[in-house]
């Protein structure tokens, strides 16, 4: 039990202890944050009969077990999807026993107020409601383990405020949704929050969000999603989810379209990396349940691409530090290889037995002649004087091409930025 309840001998009020392992708190008059609180207890009947009447809900401080919607549908013989109109509400600092269930419901007031209110453990839904056009506020809300649905619903509102807000285990779901103002959904934490099948025309803030798993599959950003790729952990969000990688693709690509839309260049290279990472796992098709044989007959293929586009090619020329290691090692590699052969060299038209040369003489030589030939410049003062060498040099040279030719696109990118 995360909350610990103690009501007086009438049950009009209730004194709540938030446990450790409630994710909840209050603030005083003061600000200050209290894990104890006393509410006034409504019982959910006599918040039907204001619906009914059409007043203005009044739950601020208040204590509600087993509020929903669908129950008062069935009280006044409603259908199922029948709205419900909401005169006004004030929920600030309530506490919903069990959840809340606002499914279609009509928040006719302009501005909806539910800052610093409890969800506890149980689904909440507020699926296919329409808010006011004022402001709709959230803000240092917790929602406990359950599922939180804002699913179809319409939002009217100039601002619509999560900041602070904290979500327990389970799903927070804004699909379906077409968002045309600001959204500001700097929550505390998230496990999973689903943007599918959404419209967002108007900007999201989700700066200094935390987040497990974030969804945006056939998602359209016509806004701006504010955020940063190290501090919201981007890659671990997209990749936490349980889709396939031609889904996770396209949603990196979407947010690589949006980091160059608010300006960040470097988070959008990132991002880039990681579109063609799955890409490439995608067009590779290794589907689970896939015979033994298809694997094996798709893998060189995306053995070839692996190693000349993300080892060799440094993430996709996105990434100058790997590139510049993976030239130096390279080059090292070709070295030993040159050193331990055996081989002969021709220093100046004159050919130097192998055998002849001391250990530290030979590896400069190997060094030397490597480094020239990975750099494509072959001065011809040093050469190798046997066949198996000269094979393994045109092939090094074939390398230091290709590297060149990465580290060119490299700096080109880093320049035009």
């Amino acid at each position: 039990m995360k909350y610990k309840k103690k009501f007086n001998k009438d049950r009009t009020k209730v004194t709540i202890t938030a446990t450790k392992g409630s994710k909840g708190f209050w603030y005083s008059e003061k600000r200050e944050r209290e894990k104890k609180k006393t509410f006034e207890v409504v019982e959910k009947e006599k918040i039907y009969e204001w619906i009914k009447n059409g007043e203005i809900i009044d739950l601020k401080d208040k204590y509600v077990q087993g509020f929903s919607l669908d129950e008062y549908r069935q009280r006044e013989r409603m259908k199922d999807d029948d709205p419900v109109p909401l005169k006004g509400i004030e929920a600030g600092g309530a506490f919903f026993a069990g959840g809340a269930n606002f499914y279609r419901a009509t928040f006719e007031k302009e501005d909806v107020y539910f800052p610093n209110a409890t969800f506890e453990e149980g689904n909440t839904s507020f699926e296919l409601a329409i808010f006011g056009s004022g402001y709709t506020s959230f803000e240092l809300a917790t929602f406990e383990r359950g599922n939180v649905s804002f699913e179809g619903a319409t939002f009217r509102v100039a601002i619509t405020s999560f900041a602070g807000a904290t979500f327990g285990e389970g799903k927070v779901v804004f699909k379906n949704l077409k968002l045309k103002t600001l959204w500001d959904m700097r929550f505390v934490q998230a496990d999973i929050i689903d943007f599918s099948l959404s419209i967002l025309q108007g900007d999201i803030n989700l700066i200094d969000s935390k987040v497990n798993s974030i969804i945006f599959i056939n998602t359209i950003v016509e806004g701006k999603i504010y955020l940063k790729y190290e501090d919201f952990k981007l890659a671990d969000a997209i990749n936490n989810q349980p889709t396939n990688h031609t889904e996770k693709g396209a949603q990196f690509q979407l947010m690589k379209e949006n980091f160059i839309k608010i300006g960040q260049p470097s988070d959008a290279d990132k991002t880039q990396m990681l579109v063609m990472k799955h890409k490439l796992r995608g067009d590779a098709g290794f589907i689970p349940g896939q015979s033994m044989f298809k694997k094996i007959k798709k893998l060189p293929n995306f053995t070839f691409k692996w190693l000349f586009y993300e080892f060799l090619g440094a993430d996709y020329a996105t990434n100058p530090l790997k590139l510049i290691f993976a030239m130096i090692s390279t080059w090292f590699t070709f070295s030993m290889i040159y050193f331990l052969s055996g081989n002969n060299f021709n220093i100046k038209g004159k050919v130097l037995e192998s055998d002849s040369l001391k250990p530290i003489a030979k590896l400069g030589y190997s060094m030397y002649h490597s480094a020239i030939t990975f750099l494509t410049i072959g001065y011809g003062d040093v050469y190798p004087g046997c066949a198996k060498v000269r094979i393994i040099s045109s092939i090094e040279g074939f390398f230091g091409i290709l590297f060149v030719a990465y580290l060119s696109v490299v700096i080109s990118r880093k320049l035009l930025r």
